[in-house]
């Protein structure tokens, strides 16, 4: 088994959680409460991994720094590690 650690970047808008991982091109979620965002954002991590691993859909990039990231300060976002055990 190996563990994944990628950034997702989160903000709230239209009374949800909104989240998008910036280093998986069109990964993506939202939750209506922060516990329910941070559930599917593991569940959409985890989907990509394996479909980067198990069809080559796609080639998955090392994650980011968050230290190199850029926010949108007017959004509020805000960095949370997601991390999955595959």
């Amino acid at each position: 088994m190996k563990t994944y650690r990628y950034p997702a970047i989160f903000y709230y808008e239209d009374l949800a959680y909104q989240l998008y991982f910036p280093d998986i091109n069109g990964a993506s979620t939202y939750g209506n409460s922060f516990e329910e965002a941070m559930k599917h954002a593991e569940e959409v991590l985890e989907g990509m991994i394996l479909c980067s691993i198990e069809d080559k859909i796609f080639t998955l990039q090392n994650p980011s720094s968050p230290f190199n990231m850029k926010l949108n300060v007017d959004k509020k976002e805000f960095i949370v590690i997601i991390e999955v055990t595959i």
